[in-house]
């Protein structure tokens, strides 16, 4: 079966509960429903990939984001245009569990165990340098105030590789990759 999380989630309104938070639009962050969603997906997409499980689509942020922490193993949302989905090829079914302990947000997947997972990587190439600070008019702040929204990220192409070893011999190795820009 083929997993997909904005199948899931649907559409982020306020009517379903989600409020305004930080997306990245158009290469500035800025308030949207549903931001935070990629915190999520992040997360999961993270699950799926140590489990072995063929990743069917996946993108990365526009730009490298600090608190993702290991860079190459994000995964941005945006509905209807970019989407986690991933492919179920064990023999039973998946269950996945989602936890949230001390702020901290875990995905637990329960399933038939048939391989074991070795990946290796960050590879960081063609690394940019940040762009310089600019500063954006705000006409709600008072005169005189600065308010920081956004932090200096490094561009940079980063490669992770995944080898998957079935428990019948099969091997199948793919990677990921992302390129961030500055």
């Amino acid at each position: 079966a083929q997993f997909s999380l904005n199948g899931l989630l649907g559409q982020r309104t306020p009517e379903k509960g989600y409020r305004g938070a930080p997306v990245i639009y158009d290469g500035r962050l800025t308030v949207d429903y549903g931001g935070g969603i990629s915190q999520v997906s992040t997360t999961l997409f993270r699950a799926f990939f140590f489990a072995g499980l063929p990743i069917l689509e996946r993108h990365a942020h526009s730009y490298q984001v600090g608190y993702y922490k290991r860079p190459g193993l994000d995964a941005a949302v945006i509905q209807p245009y970019k989407d986690l989905k991933v492919l179920n090829d064990t023999p039973g079914a998946l269950w996945i569990q989602a936890s949230v302990q001390e702020g901290r947000l875990r995905f637990h997947l329960f399933g038939t165990k048939d391989r074991e997972v070795a990946w290796e990587g960050p590879f960081i190439t063609d690394r940019k340098p940040p762009l310089p600070p600019r500063e954006i008019p705000d006409p709600t702040l008072p005169p005189g105030a600065r308010k920081q929204v956004d932090f200096a990220a490094e561009g940079a192409k980063v490669v992770v590789r995944r080898r998957v070893r079935y428990g019948d011999g099969r091997v199948r190795e793919d990677q990921v990759v992302s390129v961030y820009r500055p």
